[in-house]
């Protein structure tokens, strides 16, 4: 029997790279499947999300908050900015998970060739490890907004509290640091 670290293949840095692209998008899928759960009056649109794409996903969830009668409209408008950055980072997903890649000479970027839709040849690119590892980044902290988003839309109708946003929690830390940093100012002023 050999060692069991013999046996192990090596760390190959670009397939961990689209490894981590192809799971983010997986949890994008069920943040968005959750996301409708929250914000659909009609529980059908349950239903019809149940196998469907990242792209569909969207697409119900935008139904279901265009004809709801229970979400304000500043929720509504936080959940459809979560939205636009879902679908901006499904085609951004799409063009890692979906591409051939080639590596360019000299460089740290491989060229990611996906053929054209309804056309024939591919679009290259060239795209880095860590440009593929910040889509997967920016994909956990878009299903941390729509968490926040999500909940708040129906928090006050369940008698739950509404949790800060991102945009919150930053202001209130600039806030915080700005105090502090007068204060110590005006400490050494004194002195």
């Amino acid at each position: 029997m050999s060692d069991d670290s013999e046996s192990l293949r090596p760390r190959n840095p670009f397939l961990e790279a689209v490894g981590s692209v192809t799971i983010a998008g997986a949890q994008l899928d069920s943040s968005l499947h959750h996301l409708l759960g929250w914000i659909a009056d009609e529980p059908t649109l349950l239903a019809y999300a149940n196998a469907g794409s990242t792209d569909q996903l969207i697409q119900l969830c935008r139904l279901a908050l265009a004809v709801s009668l229970t979400i304000w409209p500043d929720d509504k408008k936080a959940i459809e900015a979560c939205l636009k950055r879902a679908d901006d980072l499904r085609t951004r997903r799409n063009d890692v998970v979906h591409s051939l890649y080639f590596q360019v000479e000299a460089s740290q970027h491989v060229k990611a060739s996906k053929p054209i839709r309804k056309g024939f040849g591919y679009k290259s690119t060239n795209i880095s490890l860590e440009e593929m590892e910040a889509v997967a980044d920016e994909v956990q902290k878009l299903r941390d907004d729509m968490y926040v988003a999500g909940w708040n839309a129906v928090a006050v109708q369940r008698g739950g509290r509404r949790v800060p946003t991102r945009a919150e929690i930053e202001a209130a830390v600039a806030a915080a640091v700005n105090e502090a940093m007068n204060k110590a100012g005006d400490d050494s002023a004194s002195e």
